[in-house]
């Protein structure tokens, strides 16, 4: 008499009980320890990726009591906390925090968990990342590193202009630094103007940004403004213009004035 034994579970098995929100057999998988809880599916994506993704925070907690590593990376670099900020999987991340999962790692391509959630203008999942750095470790000022970029000079990267608006008023209110340069010499107001985005300009504008602070190439954001040549962003700057030059001198920035502006 043969004793038919079945066959171990696999990775497979793994991922699709968590897929299929089919709790019991994701402990009864993990149980029989066939399979590794950072089994990868077919995208690289480890358990407890596929479970964040889906918010299945009771399969979370399983692959945590059975070893799941909350920071382990995959090809790319991407931890479970960056793959849930890069899609505005708010409470996701914040069990990801819960559990030890640190913020400030990089991806290959040189981002953090927040520079993603700023890319995809996720407002709400920036919001708690700032409100709760003391507590977790986010850093309103992180520099990406293919840029050199804070979030707030990315809000005009990805993120819709709507969006980057809300963002940028979300950070600033939260002490961004307005002046920080990336890699390029480019400001947050620089690089929303080269990325056209006239909502995100009148934003800095309003909140004081230098219209004629030069950078190293001599230009100045008025200059990069007209080169540019998008008209609400003209318009915005010619209404700054105008502003500065009713203002009392005492009361003005020292900055030089470009070439045919008079300084009364």
């Amino acid at each position: 008499m043969f004793l038919l034994l079945a066959a171990p579970y696999t990775g497979d098995d793994l991922h699709h009980a968590i897929r299929r929100g089919n709790l019991d057999k994701v402990r009864e998988i993990l149980e029989s320890g066939d399979v590794h809880p950072d089994a990868q599916d077919e995208k690289d994506f480890s358990a407890l990726v596929a479970a964040g993704l889906k918010e299945n925070f009771d399969a979370m907690d399983l692959l945590l009591e059975h070893g799941a590593d909350v920071n382990r990376k995959d090809a790319s670099g991407k931890t479970p906390l960056i793959h849930a900020a890069s899609r505005d999987l708010l409470e996701t991340v914040k069990w990801l925090c819960a559990h030890g999962a640190v913020t400030e790692t990089l991806d290959k391509s040189g981002m953090a968990a927040i520079h993603h959630a700023v890319d995809g203008g996720y407002v709400k999942v920036v919001e708690w990342m700032l409100d709760q750095s003391d507590k977790y470790g986010f850093d309103i000022e992180q520099v990406e590193t293919s840029g050199g970029m804070t979030p707030l000079n990315r809000c005009a990267n990805m993120t819709p202009d709507s969006k980057a608006y809300e963002l940028a008023a979300s950070l600033q209110l939260r002490g961004a630094n307005m002046s920080a340069k990336a890699y390029n010499n480019y400001t947050p107001l620089l690089n929303a103007i080269i990325r056209r985005k006239p909502r995100l300009v009148d934003f800095f504008l309003a909140r004081g940004a230098d219209i004629y602070e030069k950078g190293e190439n001599g230009q100045t954001p008025y200059d990069v403004a007209q080169s540019v040549g998008n008209t609400q962003i003209l318009r915005a700057f010619e209404a700054k213009r105008e502003q500065l030059d009713r203002m009392p001198k005492n009361m003005r920035k020292k900055s030089p004035h470009p070439p045919g502006v008079e300084v009364s």
